[in-house]
């Protein structure tokens, strides 16, 4: 099975292909124009089902993946089309991430249970198909909605919270014009005040997402 995900474009990127027989790693990396994505995907194999045009002045390039492990920001076709909604049905960027927000709200919940999980950090795909998360988890799914529906979305390491409260937390930072509203699913709060915090570059958000990962196994 294929997964998509769209990681921030580096100042220098070379489009590569890295296949090896069933190794689970790195299948292609291809720039690609958002709105040139599958609006309607049958099979979760979505690069053999895809026409996609390179367009090297993307924000982001896509990253086609058949291992889960080291990719936060993942999605399947089911994941796609609802972005693709998304970007058809709401074309003010402003109203399009709070719908996001708002469907992320309605279709998970945060996990309390996860210690009872045998993977309890998950990512954007796992965080769908369970419809429960931790804090980074439930940030990675809206990241990875916003991405594919045309917005800029980062992950953000929150230290303090809105009241002041020393945490070790995650949300999401979706970029709107000239500003930048902070996206916490786990708080149920859109546009949230977080007191000191890190936006982490997708490097960054990916060495976390490692580290968590392992830190819960």
């Amino acid at each position: 099975m294929t997964f998509l995900g769209y990681y921030r474009r580096p100042r220098s990127l070379e489009a590569k292909i890295e296949r090896e027989g069933a190794v689970s790693r790195l299948m292609e990396i291809v720039s690609a124009p958002l709105e040139m994505l599958p609006t309607n995907v049958a099979s979760t194999d979505i690069f053999e089902q895809t026409n996609i045009t390179p367009n090297f002045g993307s924000d982001y390039y896509i990253v086609l993946t058949d291992s889960l492990e080291d990719n936060p920001f993942m999605l399947d076709a089911t994941l796609q089309n609802i972005a693709n909604k998304f970007r058809e049905e709401y074309l003010n960027i402003e109203e399009r991430a709070k719908a996001i927000y708002d469907w992320v709200i309605e279709n998970t919940s945060y996990d309390r249970d996860y210690k009872k999980h045998k993977t309890p950090y998950r990512n954007s795909i796992e965080a769908f198909l369970h419809r429960k998360g931790l804090c980074g988890s439930l940030a990675y799914l809206y990241i990875a909605i916003a991405r594919a529906a045309g917005l800029k979305a980062e992950y953000v390491h929150v230290r303090k919270d809105f009241q002041g409260k020393d945490v070790h937390h995650a949300c999401a930072a979706v970029h709107l014009g000239n500003r930048t509203v902070f996206v916490d699913l786990a708080y149920y709060t859109y546009d949230i005040l977080h007191q000191d915090y890190k936006i982490l570059n997708d490097a960054e958000s990916a060495e976390m997402y490692r580290k968590m990962r392992s830190y819960f196994k």
